[in-house]
């Protein structure tokens, strides 16, 4: 029985997600690393140990260690966005990546009119990733029609000419309504778009629904996006995420496969934020930790930091139905202590008293805290500085 591992976080992002893929990839020898949710709005830093690092977004961060990256039918694909990231990745990996990817026929295609939209609605920064993944996943909840990878594996100059018109014409109609300037959609080349998406298709692999449990020959990891904080049901709205950030999805594409899965919730020593929303614990004075591969973004807005907050982790454990380990990161940050919120419920905006530990003592204290097992402690960017507490 091979063994999947699916990996989320239980913050608001940023937790770690993608040094952690690539750490229990090379781990385990895992040849798959399956995205399952989410869409390009991901960023997932791999650190190697000779010097090379990469921001992922669509591509699994498992690339570095050799792992094909696997698209399901529940991520949202932006073509032109991961033929720019492979233009990046393509000289770090020393070949080209982009026959690694294989993509679901049903993976829905976000366009240019989705981001564009979505960057006119959100009007100021901090409000939006401005990918367009919201505006799509809009479109789905309003049984809109959308493109999906399949149609451009089937390609049909007269069809996908008039759904990407159609989908043109409604984000027009949606951008007029709110008052905004819907010239650059207007001006837009549909066929500039479409002849980039006959490219692109014959660039990856475009298979059917269910192909993995064809692929999965050998150990797979899953890897989640953003933090389940941040998840469309159990997210604080409007500062949430349009899409599933739990184990749910995942649990989906492993049904009837027959694999031993591990439940990995991955959590930093501190908090982070990026953006506007709640942040109880969040640090009076600003950032305290040094950030290398985080800033403040265009569309997302401030990089904020804060406490450890341990009812928020129970919180998105509970909502997730459960965790096998926890992957604990950046305890390099961490002096020789650990300090760290808590509140009973209802104790939603008064964390007090701040409490402190050994940072010694993580792998001890922290599972009376949160209520599950610390798997991997982290002390550093690069897979070498993941310490396995538990068999992999």
């Amino acid at each position: 029985m091979s063994d999947a591992f699916i990996v989320v976080g239980l913050g608001y992002g940023d937790e770690g997600k993608g040094s952690t893929v690539d750490a229990i990839t090379r781990t385990t020898g895992a040849r798959l690393v399956v995205r399952f949710s989410g869409g390009p709005q991901c960023a997932h830093t791999v650190v190697c140990s000779d010097g090379r690092w990469h921001t992922f977004a669509q591509f699994g961060s498992g690339t570095f260690a050799g792992a094909k990256t696997y698209l399901s039918r529940f991520m949202l694909v932006e073509p032109f966005a991961l033929l720019n990231e492979h233009e990046v990745l393509a000289p770090k990996v020393g070949r080209s990546a982009l026959k690694d990817v294989y993509i679901e026929a049903g993976s829905p295609v976000i366009t240019p009119f989705h981001w564009l939209t979505q960057r006119l609605r959100a009007g100021t920064k901090g409000a939006s990733c401005g990918v367009g993944l919201g505006e799509l996943r809009a479109d789905q909840v309003d049984n809109q029609p959308v493109m999906t990878a399949g149609d451009l594996a089937d390609w049909d100059w007269t069809k996908r000419y008039f759904e990407l018109r159609r989908i043109r014409e409604r984000k027009i109609e949606q951008v007029l309504a709110f008052g905004g300037d819907a010239s650059q959609l207007e001006q837009a080349s549909l066929y500039s778009i479409l002849y980039a998406y006959e490219r692109f298709a014959k660039k990856v692999n475009i298979v059917p629904n269910g192909r993995l449990r064809e692929m999965a020959d050998g150990p797979v990891v899953f890897e989640g996006n953003q933090g389940v904080l941040l998840d469309e049901i159990h997210g604080s709205a409007p500062f949430n995420t349009w899409t599933d950030t739990t184990f749910r999805n995942a649990d989906r594409l492993l049904d009837g496969l027959g694999m031993d899965v591990h439940r990995v919730g991955v959590v930093r020593t501190y908090f982070t934020r990026h953006g506007a929303g709640p942040f109880v614990t969040e640090y009076e004075t600003g950032p305290r930790h040094p950030e290398p591969h985080n800033a403040t973004g265009e569309w997302q807005g401030v990089f904020r930091q804060g406490r450890f907050d341990a009812r928020a982790v129970r919180y998105a454990i509970d909502v997730c139905g459960g965790v096998d380990s926890l992957a604990v990161t950046h305890c390099d940050r961490l002096g020789d202590w650990f300090t760290y919120a808590d509140g009973e419920k209802g104790s939603v905006f008064d964390y007090d008293p701040i409490y402190t530990m050994s940072r010694k003592a993580l792998p001890d204290l922290l599972p009376k805290i949160v209520g599950a097992e610390v798997g991997w402690l982290s002390h550093g960017p690069c897979a070498e500085h993941k310490m396995a507490l538990v068999a992999a």
